[in-house]
């Protein structure tokens, strides 16, 4: 019998265990966290979902007594990626019972969407829009800026950048009546 209690034929059975076992604890913690980051990410493992007209119609009602700046945008499109940082910045000035911002993204590759959602600081619902939400809202040229007032009438519809100073103004017209 050697000192630490195991006979000579024992000990090399005991130190084969001892590795396996922390092989397969070190792989039940990988297959745990890999679980945790896929929960963790609200797009990672399944595919992206379109919202529809319906859905968006949906979300617009939800939020009526608001104002609501409804924003299609791409990921190609340069202007709408100067207008996001405006819109976050928007979003910052007016608290979350008065102004609604609801991005619609026309991007026709929901891998590149997902890319850039993952990589931007949103702080605002952003959506990859179906076509017939664009069909819906006429929209024809991006990006597409609609403001909707409280009572859930269009207030405002514009084809073209908007910028953030401009966005504010309106709002805060829409606000003060």
């Amino acid at each position: 019998m050697r000192e630490n209690g195991y006979t000579s034929e024992a000990a090399p059975r005991a130190a084969k265990r001892s590795i396996v076992m922390k092989k397969s604890l070190t792989t039940v913690f990988a297959a745990c966290l890999l679980a945790a980051l896929l929960l963790s990410c609200p797009t990672a493992g399944h595919a992206v979902e379109r919202i529809g007209g319906n859905e968006l119609i949906d979300m617009i009602n939800a939020a009526r007594g608001r104002v609501i700046v409804l924003n299609f945008w791409a990921t190609w499109c340069r202007p709408c990626m100067e207008e996001i940082p405006d819109l976050i910045e928007l979003r910052k000035a007016f608290p979350k019972d008065e102004l609604e911002i609801i991005g619609v993204s026309v991007d026709e590759n929901p891998a590149q969407y997902e890319a850039f959602v993952d990589q931007t600081p949103f702080n605002y619902k952003v959506r990859l829009g179906a076509r017939d939400a664009m069909t819906l809202f006429q929209v024809s040229v991006i990006p597409r800026t609609i403001i909707i007032d409280r009572k859930g009438a269009v207030a405002a519809s514009n084809g073209g950048y908007v910028s953030e100073k401009a966005l504010r103004s309106f709002v805060e017209k829409l606000l003060a009546k």
